[in-house]
């Protein structure tokens, strides 16, 4: 059985072969997190008339993408995994946000797949 430090080697090892692969914009998780930026920042625009909650919003966007690219940039595995907690916390914190305009509770439930279907 492997122990734990030499999993996350192996985990790293991977990831440092895929960098050389189109940096951080190549990930799919940042690719996402522009998209949200951009759609924040059209969304705010358009339907927030506070300056404060508009400006609250786009910060919590752009401080998702920002944090994704950053961590890429970082040496240690751990500093990585730090800054991408950070970049979902913000990213939370824009769900929450828009979440309140919108009557939404804080916290999203879980996803749900649909019924459960008994298979005979």
């Amino acid at each position: 059985m492997e122990n734990n430090s030499y999993k996350s080697y192996k985990i790293y090892n991977r990831y440092k072969k895929s960098e050389g692969k189109g940096g951080y914009r190549a990930l799919a998780f940042f690719q996402q997190a522009e998209i949200i930026y951009d759609f924040t920042v059209e969304f705010c625009r358009r339907f927030i008339p506070s300056p404060r909650q508009k400006d609250q919003m786009e910060q919590a966007a752009r401080s998702g993408k920002q944090n994704i690219a950053e961590g890429y940039l970082q040496k240690s595995l751990e500093s990585r995994i730090k800054l991408l907690g950070v970049a979902r916390g913000s990213l939370e914190e824009l769900l929450g946000e828009s979440g309140k305009r919108h009557g939404l509770p804080n916290k999203p439930n879980k996803p749900t797949f649909g019924p459960k279907i008994a298979l005979d």
